[in-house]
């Protein structure tokens, strides 16, 4: 593989990571993830364990962020090599 090559994957790696970043950080600012802490809570023991809710939805919200991004990565490089073609 060519240097022009990884270029392009370091690229798309960089670019997936931020975006992973800026949504999971527009997620934990909005409302709904107040709701989403407080009814994960809700489910363990009446809310007895705070901590293990904020890890459960500090998981779900970067796995879910993670997808989100690299689907959106990948369609971008999918439009921008059929222009370049």
């Amino acid at each position: 593989m060519n240097m022009k090559h990884w270029l392009a994957r370091l690229g798309s790696i960089a670019l997936t990571l931020a975006l992973t970043w800026v949504l999971a950080r527009a997620w934990f600012q909005s409302a709904l993830s107040e709701r989403l802490w407080t009814w994960i809570n809700g489910q363990f023991d009446a809310g007895a364990k705070p901590g293990l809710a904020s890890d459960i939805e500090t998981v779900l919200v970067l796995v879910v962020s993670l997808a989100l991004s690299v689907s959106a990565v990948l369609l971008l490089r999918r439009c921008c090599l059929r222009r370049v073609r």
